[in-house]
């Protein structure tokens, strides 16, 4: 079983607020510099967060200012979970990418059992970066360069998702932004500022995956892994 994590607006990938939706059944609260929600499984209907562009969270008819910058993880039961409500896909394209965790690998889950209580080690976590260097880390995406090419060539993946076979709903242009931001964000991880196509490479299935959708039983993950390999770089 894998546990598949949405998120949005990336910390280094979002140049700006970008919209988007969460799915919660429980409110618990809201407190500067964190939303803090749950969704319940065993609820009737899910209840919905709206996330505008302009950094504002709308919940029960009141509007509050979100902090600047703002990060919303959102986690996706496998889809043999009976009792979930899946988002439409005009959402999750509002999301910027979909990581699989899976299980840990065998150390990590032996440290994980041999370890001090999760809640205690969470208690410690210090941060490593704070807002201001991060605001300057996203100015300096911007910054990266992205030649012609490179974005002819995202063009081209997001052009042949929409004819590729056994794919009923293709990338949009908002799924180009968003892999066009996320590689300018790995480039800069990386030390360079400018960036390849390796980078688009490395971060394509996970903006793409969670916005493909298949025919019949043809899973979103082989789609991507045929798309990128269907569009040679030039």
């Amino acid at each position: 079983m894998k546990l598949k994590t949405l998120a949005i607006g990336a910390l280094l990938a979002a140049a700006t607020a970008v919209p988007g939706i969460a799915q919660a059944a429980t409110w618990f609260g809201y407190t500067t510099g964190a939303v803090n929600m749950r969704y319940d499984a065993t609820t009737a209907a899910p209840k919905v967060l709206t996330l505008p562009g302009g950094a504002k969270v709308s919940i029960d008819g009141q509007t509050r200012p979100l902090p600047n910058p703002f990060l919303v993880i959102a986690t996706q039961n496998p889809v043999d979970l009976a009792g979930t409500y899946p988002l439409p896909d005009s959402q999750l394209d509002r999301f910027l990418l979909r990581l699989a965790l899976g299980y840990p690998d065998e150390a990590a889950e032996r440290a994980l059992l041999s370890g001090s209580d999760r809640r205690e080690l969470i208690a410690q976590v210090s941060p490593l970066l704070d807002a201001e260097q991060v605001l300057a880390l996203r100015h300096a995406v911007q910054g990266v360069h992205a030649s012609d090419a490179l974005i002819a060539y995202v063009q081209a993946l997001v052009g042949r998702s929409r004819s590729h076979p056994g794919v009923r709903v293709g990338l949009s242009p908002r799924a180009g932004l968003a892999l066009l931001r996320a590689a300018r964000a790995h480039a800069l991880l990386l030390g360079r500022g400018h960036a390849l196509p390796e980078d688009v490479q490395a971060l394509f299935a996970a903006v793409a995956e969670h916005r493909l959708v298949g025919e019949a039983d043809t899973s979103a993950a082989t789609l991507a892994k045929a798309i990128l390999h269907a569009v040679p770089v030039d």
